[in-house]
């Protein structure tokens, strides 16, 4: 594991115990902030950790985020375009809740283009309703 990796790792932790197996990407650099986009992409919730790299390697950088996820254990639970759900069961008979998503500051730049940063922001929400692959509530 990077350094950097390391560092984002043990922000999570500090943050969220159920975080402590989400490895980001190695190689990406931190965006403590999610490039001015994590109450727009959170919904205010301040857990959220974000890395950048260049929009040009958003597809490849995803794709080896959602492994890194799928890889620590976490099931799929929904999602939309580029925010995907995972969830993992936990000790109070309920979910923690992982959201990955990917995106730009579409603020200042209406269409992603090669150059700008693209992030991705990983937030644990702790007990939350398990649900089904599809989305929906499980019984």
């Amino acid at each position: 594991m990077s350094f950097i990796a390391a560092a984002l790792a043990l922000a999570l932790t500090s943050q969220n115990p159920s975080a402590t197996t989400l490895p980001f990407v190695p190689g990406t650099t931190p965006a403590p902030d999610c490039g001015g986009m994590r109450d727009v992409i959170s919904r205010g919730n301040q857990a959220m950790q974000c890395i950048t790299f260049p929009m040009e390697e958003a597809a490849t950088q995803f794709n080896a985020q959602l492994q890194q996820v799928r890889s620590a254990g976490w099931i799929p639970a929904g999602g939309q375009a580029n925010i995907i759900l995972f969830q993992k069961a936990n000790a109070a008979a309920s979910c923690d809740r992982l959201t990955v998503a990917g995106f730009w500051d579409f603020r200042q730049h209406p269409q992603p283009a090669p150059g700008i940063p693209a992030y991705i922001g990983l937030m644990v929400e702790p007990d939350q309703p398990c649900q089904t692959s599809n989305g929906s509530v499980a019984p």
